[in-house]
C-alpha cells in the first residue's frame, strides 16, 4: 500500500510539471514599468511599477525578507 501511495504521488508530481509554465520569472527592476507591469496588473499584481522599484523613494527593493526567522 505504501509503494503504491509512494508512486502515485511520484506520478502526480511529474505530471504537474508538465501543466506548469514560467512567465519569465527573472526580470529587471528597474525596466518593469516598460517592460512587464501592464501584464502583471492582469495577473492580478496590485502594485504600482513605482511601488515596486523607485530609485529615490522606498519601494519594494528596500524590503528585508526573513524566512521562517531564521534567514534574511
Amino acid at each position: 500500500m505504501r509503494k503504491i501511495t509512494a508512486g502515485l504521488l511520484t506520478l502526480a508530481l511529474l505530471f504537474s510539471s508538465l501543466i506548469t509554465s514560467a512567465h519569465e520569472g527573472m526580470w529587471l527592476p528597474m525596466l518593469v514599468k516598460r517592460l512587464n507591469h501592464a501584464e502583471m496588473r492582469a495577473n492580478g499584481l496590485n502594485l504600482t511599477a513605482e511601488e515596486l522599484y523607485d530609485i529615490n523613494n522606498a519601494s519594494v527593493k528596500d524590503a528585508i525578507v526573513s524566512l521562517g526567522g531564521f534567514c534574511t
